[in-house]
């Protein structure tokens, strides 16, 4: 009979109604154990025919998913859950016995709820002593600390709340680290079993025994009267209810099972089950045991599962070896059975590194409890391996053939160690490799975990890999809801809003102090995501208040000077000023005297001065604080709009002026809503706050994106969750006060945890505790430094817990062991090896170990002593990794260490393997492929034709059809274009060499930051119709205008940056410069926006040209387009009447219009033209016809007529129109638009565009019409009424060599046509394109280049106005 035939014979004994009534199963770390439970779990449901059987496990998510399991295996559904947690059992068996004696049902205090009855406690002490009124628990606290002002140890963050009552104030005083010691020390007393009846027993135990016994007797007795209070205070703060904590749950249930026993209670059949089978029953508390004992005796067979070792719960009361011990001796006599696992290597395959580290751990772990065993053969240990005990290095001489891992081991790959110079470079590097563990393999993120330590480590690592793109899975929440910034700023808001609706009357406190803390709640409003400085609520970057209180500091000076010219006329201002100071005063003097009348009835003297240290009768002249409250309490007398007004005034238009604002407005919402209210509950009134905020819906759009702003948006719509879900879980007929200092006092992390959604792919993040009974495929064990794994503090020490539960479970108080050694030490010290064994024994495949070692970091002992084949103490012999190092396999070449697994280090990647290898070897093909995939979607970076000193090959062009013709025309020499390239070269082909080629990447800087911004604001401006007819609704042109500038500034304030954040003094001047022009250029935009859709437009110009209707605009258009001289000879040879040259005649007449071709010209040359067209509106005339007008905005300095006129990016958007590259034709194409005007609109100085004169009489002629060039003569304008400023050259009489003499009369016939111009502007397109790839360069830069060239001293062209010869030569 094999071991687990043997362990379930004896399974089916014990249900059978055996001698024993208890089975516990002790198995080591991985073989199988909740795979038995469960697989036990079915055994009992199918004999019970799918009732009577249940399966307790320690958490609420593992519970569920086994319980589904469960479900689905047996086909249908049950009453009840057939897995759950034993606390919810103990929960049922209270709930069930209160609804059969007909009491009211139990409900749980969550963690925050118990802080604030423990900070109520507390602070009725506080107060006694600042009474001078002492009872029996003060005289306690003051023994305890030894000193006669244990009030400022108790209570070291005592201040003065504004509108609080000392009892509120000395709550939020209350030291949180002596409420979380008293809060751990009641619950160890419940769950130490420790009653109220025999606590007299227990100090007396403690008296005259054991180490430090007087003080030890001290601890207890406080702690049990604080216990006493803290009950008491139960009743009080929830009278009719039965409220009680979780450690009082399994002693109150156990206490029911015995009533059930004695027949006082009854329950119904299906609330015990028959078999209950629990795992993981190593973290069982001692109450967990008496209550399984209790369930026992009741009739229950039990099954329990588990491993000392495992244990991840000790720091919460859970004492292991001891409850196995009880199991097996006390009165459960549980049989004791083990999961066989093959110990010896002739029975199993070679064990891994990772099995014999594990051992190792296993093996170091002693028992608290006595226990005469070999540790090899104790229940729950792993195998012993030759070099784990003893442990001896698998790198000596022979060690690996003893060791039975093979030749080998060190280098199986299970495990993977690092030693870095700073966390930084640990960070790094775990994060880069996950990512590429996930890109290069496959690896799911669900397959990854990082195990630390404790949530601090825990929660970086989720934040760097968050920003990292990487989705991430917390095990629980690590952040407390008080430490949100946008829970602190709602609470702000509500507080705000409560002042205002209680009115200044209703707080005795002196002026300053109340200013003091408004004003503390409006920086901490102002400073939360819910008030920014964009055009909409939620939007745009964080408000700031100093420039408010700077507004407000010269309001203040000013102040002075009224005053001092009282009688004076003074200008509007000086009048405004001094009103909003005579009613401060009027409100002031009004306030103090109806204090005055309330303490005159009262008869009583309250001074406020000995907690504020001023005087309430001072009188508080107008200024900050004035300001402040006039706007917190906006009373009738002292209305809050004139401040507003006048620091508007002060601020202009200045977005944090407006913002401030803001967040006025949504204060007096809230507090106009809370009158409404019908209900006082905490939660309608943070319904009510969030909805006046208005993010919710901004938030939700945002956490849609992948980006920082995103994540953020997530994050804290995360927080709302939780924040509403606990005030309605938990705050039942509290008011909103009460439960704002429920939240801020809330300490732990896991009193925060809501219900969240489960994230589908992510990898995980969690501790020890949170990995128990989980595994991945590839685990990381970061940060494990000395100090920190193992942390040594002793834990529990302010109240003595430790000695209670020695007490209780041994009947003693421990001293140090006949061998010196410190028990108390150990037990902390093995506690931290068991963390350490189940973080170890979670990974499937490989775990990665790793620590920093620098002058502050020292690596964990237990690197040294579990791992010391790769971890020495020497320092200098130490090997550290950098970010992304030791990954190149043997024979490679290359190293792609340290780049990152995203789009950008792939590119970097691909193009290090070019560089290397060559485009045409194997590696070189495959990263020309990853390359032409991330520019397929979207990757700007993975194109060839972006990077810079690069040659490129002219080889083809990529997508579509426009593949397939350059395929039928192989070898052809292909040059891509910007529409700015175009302009640069035909400028000065020099300079754009020197700035593009040779100079490297360039900083756009301040200027084109700015550019881009006034384009943005353009473009949202159209996208909210600001430039449609009937949007704006408003009397006159005038006031439309105002209004849409009004609407374009706010955008622009959205988006623009502060320039006094700008570090470099020349940029900030010049983004100062740039700021205050924006109005100007705003203004500008708004006017055409306005003045376009007028009938009348455009004005004078009206009866020379019509613009149609505008019926949609759209902005940014992007354009390919692709075109080579047959595209030109056929709109050539298009032209109605025109006798049809050859493609060579063109090329020649084309190159006499720009005075010769470049050397880089071929007959077979194609250009590829991309960009975007700034504005494409589509219009419609009279008579039905549909054309387009084509803007590009200009915010620089306005170009000469001339250049107006020729302008070569119009001329590239054009031909972008017409020669689309997907067109499939030669020619132009057949959807080509209507093109009817195309202008530059500078926006600096003009209100429409091609203005001189008058709007649109610059703008650009068409250069195609009906699929030929343009033959209309000249569109005369006002102001310009012939073509003279189109650039045609003069030509000579005889032909170019080449071109028939037939076909050069008919070039002489279209001298100063429209025709002749297009074909020289189309010319001068051809020539950029050209000399981008020649060798040789004769230079003539353009009169207008040189009068602006930023060159002069490098391009000899220029600087000397000379034409000038200028030669590259490639390596």
């Amino acid at each position: 009979m094999t071991g687990m035939q043997e362990l379930w014979q004896t399974f089916d004994a014990v249900l059978g109604g055996g001698e024993a009534s208890a089975l516990l199963v002790v198995g080591p770390p991985r073989c199988g154990k909740t795979e038995f439970a469960f697989e036990a779990l079915m055994r009992a449901l199918e004999r019970n025919h799918g009732g009577g059987a249940m399966m307790t496990v320690s958490g609420r998510v593992t519970a569920d998913r086994l319980g589904d399991r469960a479900i689905r295996r047996m086909g249908a559904s049950m009453k009840a859950r057939p897995v759950t947690t034993l606390s919810a059992l103990a929960f049922a068996v209270i709930a069930d016995a209160r609804r059969y004696e007909d009491l009211p049902a139990p409900r749980l205090l969550n963690g925050a709820e118990q802080d604030a009855l423990l900070r109520r406690v507390v602070a009725a002490h506080l107060d006694h002593a600042e009474a001078g009124n002492l009872c029996d628990t003060c005289v306690l606290l003051r023994e305890y600390f030894a000193d006669d002002r244990w009030t400022d140890t108790v209570a070291p963050a005592r201040e003065q709340s504004g509108g609080a009552t000392t009892m509120a104030m000395f709550e939020r005083g209350v030291s949180s680290s002596f409420v979380d010691q008293l809060r751990d020390m009641l619950a160890r007393i419940n769950e130490l079993g420790a009653s109220f009846a025999h606590e007299r027993e227990y100090v007396g135990e403690a008296a005259g025994t054991g180490r430090n016994a007087d003080r030890t007797a001290v601890q207890w007795h406080l702690a049990f009267a604080l216990r006493q209070e803290y009950v008491r205070a139960i009743e009080h703060t929830y009278p009719g209810e039965y409220r009680l904590d979780a450690s009082r749950l399994l002693v109150e249930a156990a206490a029911v099972l015995r009533r059930v026993q004695a027949e006082e209670v009854r329950l119904q059949p299906e609330t015990v089950p028959s078999v209950l089978v629990v795992d993981d029953f190593h973290d069982a508390t001692l109450a967990g045991l008496r209550f399984l004992e209790a369930l026992s005796a009741a009739g229950v067979r039990l099954v329990l599962v588990g491993n000392p070792d495992e244990a991840v719960q000790t720091f919460r009361g859970s004492y292991p070896e001891y409850l196995m011990g009880c199991a097996v001796r006390g009165p459960l006599h549980a049989a004791l059975h083990r999961i066989p696992v093959s110990d010896t290597p002739a029975d199993a395959a070679a064990p891994t590194y990772r099995d014999l580290l594990a051992s190792r751990i296993s093996l170091s772990i002693p028992s608290p409890e006595p226990d005469d065993t070999p540790m090899p053969q104790r229940p729950g240990k792993l195998p012993r391996y030759a070099g784990s005990l003893p442990i001896r290095r698998l790198d000596a001489p022979g060690a690996n053939v003893d060791a039975g891992l093979g030749a080998s081991p060190l280098e199986d790959g299970t495990v993977s160690t690092a030693l870095y110079k700073s966390p930084r470079e640990e960070m790094d590097d775990v994060v880069w490799r996950m990512k590429r563990l996930h890109l290069d393999r496959g690896i799911a993120w669900n397959d990854m975990a990082i195990i630390a330590h404790d949530n601090a480590t825990v929660r970086s690592f989720g934040e760097r890999l968050r920003r990292d793109g990487v989705p991430v899975r917390y095990s629980s929440v690590t952040r407390p809801l008080k430490d949100e910034p946008f829970v602190q700023g709602l609470f702000a808001l509500i507080e705000l809003a409560l002042l205002r609706r209680r009115g200044i009357d209703a707080v005795d406190l002196p002026l300053a102090a109340l200013s003091s803390y408004v004003r503390a709640r409006v920086a901490t409003l102002m400073a939360c995501p819910l008030v920014s400085v964009g055009t909409q609520t939620a939007e745009g970057a964080p408000a700031r208040l100093e420039p408010v209180e700077s507004a407000m500091a010269a309001l203040e000076s000013l102040a002075a000077v009224v005053r001092e010219s009282e009688g004076a006329v003074g200008t509007d201002g000086q009048r405004h000023l001094a009103a909003l100071i005579e009613s401060w005063d009027r409100y002031r003097d009004a306030v103090d005297e109806r204090r005055q009348a309330a303490r005159r009835a009262a008869a009583v003297s309250v001074d406020d001065g000995v907690l504020t240290g001023e005087s309430a009768d001072d009188e508080l002249p107008f200024g900050q604080h004035a300001m402040y409250l006039m706007l917190a309490f906006d009373d009738p007398k002292a209305p809050a709009t004139p401040v507003l007004d006048s620091l508007g005034a002060i601020l202009g238009r200045d977005p944090q002026a407006v913002a401030f604002r803001r967040m006025w407005d949504m204060v007096g919402r809230v507090a106009d809503g809370m009158g409404r209210l019908s209900n006082r509950e905490a939660q309608y009134t943070l319904a009510l706050a969030w909805n006046a905020t208005g993010v919710a819906g901004v938030w939700q759009r945002a956490a849609l994106r992948n980006d920082v702003a995103g994540r953020a948006a997530n994050d804290r719509l995360d927080v709302a969750m939780r924040l509403f879900q606990f005030a309605a879980d938990g705050s039942a007929g509290e008011d909103i006060v009460a439960f704002m200092d429920q939240v801020r006092s809330m300490q732990i992390e896991a009193d925060s945890l809501a219900h969240v959604g489960p994230v589908e792919q992510a990898v995980t993040l969690t501790t020890p505790a949170g990995a128990a009974g989980n595994h991945w495929r590839h685990v990381w064990l970061p940060a494990v430094q000395q100090d920190v794994w193992p942390n040594l503090a002793e834990r529990a020490t302010l109240f003595g817990g430790e000695d209670l539960a020695d007490l209780m479970l041994h009947g003693r108080i421990g001293d140090a062991d006949p061998t010196h050694c410190d028990a108390r030490l150990a037990a902390v010290l093995s506690s931290e090896k068991k963390n350490l064994l189940v973080a170890v024994t979670r990974a499937d495949e490989t775990l990665t170990i790793s620590a920093t070692w620098n002058e502050d970091c020292t690596p964990s002992d237990f690197l040294y002593g579990y791992l010391p084949e790769r971890f020495i103490r020497q320092r200098d012999e130490a090997v550290f990794t950098r970010p992304g190092g030791e990954a190149v396999h043997d024979g490679d070449a290359i190293s792609h260490a340290g780049l990152d697994a995203d789009p950008r280090g792939l590119v970097t990647a691909a193009r290090i393997t070019l560089a290397c290898h060559g485009a045409d070897s194997p590696e070189g093909r495959d990263a020309a492929s990853a390359l032409a995939l991330l520019a397929e979607h979207g990757v700007r970076a993975a194109d060839p034709r972006q990077w810079y000193f690069v040659d490129l090959p002219h080889d083809g062009a990529t997508g579509g059809e426009a593949e397939a013709r350059a395929e039928a025309r192989d070898g052809r020499h292909i040059v891509t274009l910007s529409p700015s390239s175009v302009d640069g070269i035909w400028s000065c082909p020099v300079c754009w060499l020197l700035e593009r080629r040779c100079s490297g990447p360039q900083s756009g800087g301040v200027h084109a930051g700015f550019g881009t911004i006034v384009h943005e604001v353009a473009q949202r401006g159209s996208e909210e119709r600001l430039d449609m007819p009937g949007t704006v609704v408003a009397e006159g042109t005038e006031s439309r205008i105002a209004a849409v500038t009004e609407r374009l500034m706010a955008i622009y304030r959205s988006l623009r940056r502060d320039p006094q954040g700008i570090d470099s003094p020349t940029d900030r001047y010049d983004a100062m410069k740039l700021d205050r022009s924006a109005e100007t250029m705003l203004t500008n935009i708004a006017s055409y926006f306005v003045n376009g859709c007028d009938a009348a437009y455009p004005f004078r110009n009206a009866q020379y040209m019509s613009v149609g209707a505008l019926e949609r605009a759209e902005c940014e258009v992007e354009f390919t387009a692709r075109f080579d001289i047959d595209d030109m000879l056929a709109a050539y040879n298009a032209i109605p009447g025109i006798e049809p040259m050859t493609s060579g005649e063109l090329l020649a007449v084309m190159g006499t219009l720009v005075g010769g071709w470049p050397e880089g010209m071929c007959d077979d040359l194609t250009i590829r033209l991309s960009g975007r067209i700034d504005r494409l509106e589509h219009r419609r005339y009279g008579d039905g016809r549909e054309a387009v007008r084509l803007i590009d905005y200009k915010t620089g300095r306005k170009y000469g007529t001339a250049q107006i006129f020729n302008d070569l990016q119009l001329v590239c958007y054009q031909l972008g129109l017409a020669f689309p590259e997907d067109r499939g034709c030669v020619g132009p194409s057949p959807r080509m638009p209507y093109i009817a005007q195309s202008g530059l609109f500078f926006v600096r100085e003009d209100d429409g565009p091609s203005r001189s004169f008058e709007v649109e009489s610059l703008h650009q002629p068409a250069l195609l019409r009906n699929g030929a060039w343009n033959t209309e003569p000249f569109a005369g304008r006002y102001h310009y009424k012939d073509p003279k400023y189109l650039e045609i050259p003069e030509l000579p009489e005889t032909p170019p060599a080449g071109v028939r003499a037939a076909a050069w009369n008919q070039i002489i016939r279209l001298r100063g046509t429209q025709t002749l111009w297009a074909l020289t502007m189309a010319a001068r397109v051809f020539y950029a394109a050209a000399a981008s790839r020649s060798s040789l360069l004769i230079a003539h830069p353009t009169p207008d280049h040189v009068k602006r060239c930023r060159m002069t001293t490098s391009c000899p062209a220029c600087a000397g106005e000379l034409n000038t010869v200028y030669e590259t030569r490639q390596a």
